[in-house]
């Protein structure tokens, strides 16, 4: 209205398929006139008084107005493209054209030339073809042996027409149809393009269209190719702006070597920057001392079909470079499957792992695992939880006692100091020395009994600001070979001293060693492990009583001495060390009962009670013999044969003489062998000496912690050997599909462990700092940590001490243990393993034919090839062939000798 414009803003937004329009009205300037409604708000204006069908109508011209716009915008930008193509046709064309005029003033002037030299009238010479071909004729109807000349001519010029067409084939062959053309830049990817190209295609069409895709400018970028020497060399000069070999075709007929791009070579070409190209050029002249070994180098890569080469390292010379799969490259644009496509090998070039399972490696391993489990039940000691139990119930638990039936202190209720005592005195008196008690109604006590504890030393105080009155001496918190005290001790109750010292011989307390003096550890002593301190080594002060029923009233007696003048405040350690034989059962039990004092007086106790045997038996010789075995089958083949063969086929594919070893299968292969022969150390030690027979204090702790390691080194082993077995079944393409799922796992969850492992520590850190005063199971980080792994399968033990400590952190600790711990951490392994599921189906899924197997793969596989050879006239290897195959006849052309490694 009155020359003001409204004005209309467009923009275009391609997102795949789709096409978005975007229209703004804008209200026109002010400087147009006075300020009034414009034509648009006016339509608006007389729309919205409208009724509503006129205003639904108005929207629906809209939209038809602007598909028919979207579509009149698709139809203009198709006719341009369509432009462009007729545009570059008629270039073509035009060239062909150029060409085409260029051939006949070649055959003009070649024409003119003959006439003028030869003196020849074409006119003449066109009546004298003329005359011939007449006369020609009437000959062939004349005489009817020139009709069969005729045909014979006709035929032989049929013949030079086809040779002539089959050379002129060959010329077409000897062509490319495509070029590739690298977009290089030093240090970054290389991005290819594949053009279609014809014997009219010149450098400068090629090079205009190359920049054009990439968007660089012509004057900056050069075309280039290698030379066989792997050099760069520009396809014209920095100087060429406009002609020169820019003109030039790519290719000429007849595939010549002058040509541009040679026949006999793959077609490729690279689009460098003239900065990058001497960059090259420079590098070239830096490694011509090195030129010689580069080459050599360079001879010995890869350089299959699915190699070309490429600039992008700018070392100077063109490296080969595999080029992926199509349908991998299509994936560049997903970076988690194209990853997990590039890093697979496809299944021309995967390993078939499963064919190196060997039949004889399997049958050897099923033996060595019956073998084991033979000789672990030969050596197991049959009723060792009757015997060891026997001893817990009475000296541990502890039974009813009396006409009252009371119940004594027991050894598992020890907290105090006085508990200690009453235990002693009550338990450890009736059961050991009573001839009427229950444990020696079942057990013997034979050899000694000891009484053995470790003090403290003294050490300087932690400077503090502590009252004189109130100041005490300070000791270590923790007993070992620093820390003890091994001074002789001088007891200050002489009344209780003299008393004890007043004993007689034949009282049943052993004279030596003196109960002051302190006794470092044997060489037959065994550490004891505890709860408060780690372990206790077997030194300390002691004292020894025989085990006779009447020694009773004389421990009895020196209890008194040993808890107000032995036992000090400064002691950590207290323990009662004894042995049971039970010839019912056939063995023995080593009894040591431990007590832990801290320095505030609160005790623990801890039972260490082992059962064990002295005597070999005739199932025991049985398993020694059956041990010879085990070496030959372990050391002989396990180890040094499996080892030696397997390290060859590895070194024969080109890997180091270590790679076998370091393999999961090579590791456990040593695990195997390492395992056997620790257990063969273990069971070749000395016996100790028959428990009846002692004269003096004999601990058969040592003992018996090597015969219950012995056994569980044993199941570690066929544990580990049947853990080998399993992997044979990846034999199975589907068992295989399996292991691959955990390795990949297995990977992932390292990764994950990242995360998860922090947090669990943190979770255990709070729950240490909320409860470890309070509840025992968050006591130590150790216990902490067990208790919140446990926690993740089944609720808190103590879930109601932990609510009522907890202050109030109760709740929050719980919420965020279960969200995180529980619902996320703990399940995100499982997605891992649900992911590499996938992935393995999706990359490591076979044909079904290709599971089966004929009866000439199953003899090959089960046989060596010169017995496989003889028994079926075949020639081996057929086992190593993917999918269902028959083997081939043997023609006798080759030998038992010869074939690889592998095969023999």
């Amino acid at each position: 209205e009155d020359g003001c414009e409204v004005g209309l803003l467009k923009h275009q937004a391609f997102y795949g398929l789709y096409t978005v329009h975007v229209f703004c009205l804008r209200r026109p300037r002010t400087s147009c006139g006075s300020p009034r409604v414009s034509g648009v708000a006016a339509a608006r204006k007389m729309v919205a008084k409208s009724d509503p069908e006129a205003l639904e109508e108005s929207r629906n011209e809209i939209r038809t107005l602007q598909a028919e716009y979207s579509k009149k915008k698709e139809d203009l930008e198709r006719k341009e493209r369509q432009r462009k193509q007729a545009d570059a046709e008629l270039r073509r064309r035009q060239d062909r054209l150029m060409m085409l005029e260029s051939e006949l003033q070649t055959v003009s002037r070649r024409s003119v030339k003959t006439s003028a030299e030869g003196h020849v009238d074409l006119a003449e010479q066109a009546q004298n073809d003329f005359m011939d071909k007449v006369v020609a004729d009437s000959l062939k109807g004349r005489v009817p042996i020139m009709k069969d000349v005729e045909g014979a001519e006709d035929a032989g010029a049929g013949r030079l027409d086809a040779k002539e067409q089959k050379a002129e084939d060959q010329k077409a062959a000897a062509m490319h149809d495509t070029v590739l053309v690298s977009y290089t830049n030093i240090n970054s990817d290389d991005y290819q393009v594949a053009y279609r190209i014809d014997k009219y295609t010149t450098v400068d069409q090629l090079h205009r269209d190359a920049c054009s895709y990439w968007g660089c400018s012509h004057g900056d970028y050069v075309l280039c190719r290698t030379t066989p020497k792997e050099e760069v060399e520009a396809l014209w000069s920095s100087d060429d702006k406009m002609g020169g070999r820019r003109r030039e075709k790519l290719q000429i007929e007849g595939g010549s070597s002058e040509a541009i791009l040679d026949a006999t070579e793959k077609s490729q070409l690279h689009l460098v920057s003239w900065p990058d190209l001497e960059t090259f050029v420079l590098k070239r002249k830096q490694l011509k001392d090195l030129e010689a070994k580069i080459l050599q180098d360079l001879q010995a890569r890869d350089t299959g079909p699915n190699t070309i080469k490429t600039l992008k390292h700018g070392q100077g010379f063109a490296a080969n470079e595999v080029v992926l799969e199509p349908h991998i490259e299509a994936m560049r644009q997903w970076p988690g499957v194209y990853q997990m496509l590039k890093k697979h090998k496809s299944k021309a070039q995967r390993d078939q792992k499963w064919t190196r399972v060997r039949f004889s490696d399997l049958m050897a391993l099923i033996l060595l695992i019956g073998l084991s489990i033979l000789v672990h039940s030969l050596r197991s000691q049959h009723g060792s939880w009757e015997l060891r139990n026997g001893v817990v119930e009475t000296l541990g638990v502890g039974l009813p006692q009396g006409p009252l039936q009371k119940k004594l202190m027991s050894f598992n209720k020890i907290e105090l100091y006085d508990d200690i005592w009453e235990w002693f005195n009550g338990l450890f008196l009736s059961e050991l020395y009573d001839g009427d008690s229950t444990l020696r109604q079942f057990y013997k006590p034979v050899g000694y009994v000891r009484i053995r504890q470790q003090i403290a030393n003294r050490k300087d105080c932690a400077d503090r600001v502590i009252p004189f009155n109130l100041k005490r001496r300070c000791y270590f918190i923790e007993v070992n070979d620093d820390t003890q005290d091994k001074e002789t001790m001088r007891p200050e109750r002489k009344g209780v001293v003299d008393t004890f010292m007043s004993a007689t011989a034949n009282s049943g307390r052993m004279a030596t060693p003196g109960p002051f003096v302190w006794q470092p550890a044997s060489s037959k002593s065994f550490s004891m492990y505890g709860y408060m301190q780690n372990r206790y080594d077997g030194s300390g002060f002691s004292i020894v009583y025989n085990t006779s029923a009447s020694t009773g009233k004389q421990v009895a007696a020196d209890l008194a001495f040993i808890k107000e003048a032995w036992v000090k405040p400064q002691t950590r350690m207290l323990v009662a060390e004894v042995t049971f034989a039970n010839y019912n059962l056939g063995g023995y039990v080593s009894a040591n009962f431990l007590l832990e004092i801290s320095p505030s007086g609160a005790v623990k106790p801890d039972m260490d009670i082992k059962s064990f045997t002295v005597y070999h038996s005739y199932w025991a010789a049985v398993a020694e013999v059956v041990d010879i075995v085990r070496w030959l089958l372990v050391i002989g083949y396990m180890f040094l044969l499996r080892i030696y063969s397997r390290t060859r086929a590895k070194m024969a594919k080109g890997k180091t003489r270590f790679s076998y070893v370091m393999s999961l299968s090579g590791l456990t292969d040593v695990v195997i062998a390492g395992l056997f022969v620790a257990i063969q150390v273990i069971f070749l030690k000395d016996d100790p000496p028959k428990p009846e027979s002692l004269t003096a204090f004999y601990t058969f702790l040592s003992f018996a912690h090597d015969l219950e390691t012995l056994s569980i080194m044993e199941a570690v082993f066929i544990l580990t050997c049947l853990l080998r077995l399993s992997s044979f079944a990846r034999l199975n393409t589907t068992v295989y599909g399996f292991f691959k799922v955990f390795s990949r796992s297995i990977v992932n969850f390292g990764y994950f462990a990242c995360i998860f492992i922090p947090v669990l520590f943190g979770v255990g850190a709070m729950a240490h700092a909320l409860w470890s005063p309070y509840i025992e199971l968050f006591s130590t980080y150790t216990l902490t940590l067990m208790s919140v792994m446990l926690a993740i399968y089944q609720p808190f033990e103590a879930i109601e001490e932990m609510y009522q400590h907890g202050g109030g952190w109760t709740l929050p600790f719980l919420v965020y243990f279960v969200l995180v711990i529980g619902l996320f951490m703990v399940n995100m392994f499982l997605a891992i393993t649900v992911h590499a599921f996938w992935e393995v189906e999706l990359l490591e899924a076979d044909d079904a034919t290709l599971k089966e197997w004929s009866n000439d793969q199953w003899l090959d596989w089960a046989l060596w090839a010169p017995v496989y050879g003889k028994l079926t006239g075949r020639k081996p290897g057929a086992s190593r062939i993917r999918g269902f195959t028959v083997a081939e006849e043997d023609d006798g052309s080759s030998s038992s000798g010869s074939g690889s490694d592998e095969e023999r």
